[in-house]
């Protein structure tokens, strides 16, 4: 499932972000290795996993994938997608890559 965010104001005028699912379809969700991830970082997003989705599913930076399967997760972590990328513009695939954040993001 990835889910998107929205922000609405409550009575008080503040923002209040809710989460919902725009998209349920299976992907390959790849960790990456400690190097992998500090050479991605220099790009000041670390990123540490890949996913790759078929097709070319409408998925955006900031969305995110709740992960609660072992051995990933204990608790519910989130996959924030930090970039979107469809190889070789052949809408095949997209590879999707994320990071890690507990709940609190």
């Amino acid at each position: 499932t990835v889910e998107r965010a929205t922000v609405t104001k409550d009575a008080m005028g503040g923002q209040i972000k809710t989460w919902a699912p725009v998209l349920r379809t299976k992907c390959r969700l790849q960790p990456l290795s400690a190097s992998e991830s500090i050479r991605h970082s220099k790009d000041e997003s670390v990123v540490t996993h890949k996913a790759y989705f078929p097709g070319t599913p409408n998925i955006q930076p900031g969305d995110r994938i709740p992960i609660t399967a072992k051995p990933i997760a204990t608790e519910t972590d989130y996959l924030y997608v930090t970039g979107v990328r469809n190889i070789n513009y052949l809408d095949q695939f997209l590879t999707v890559e994320l990071e890690k954040r507990d709940q609190s993001g």
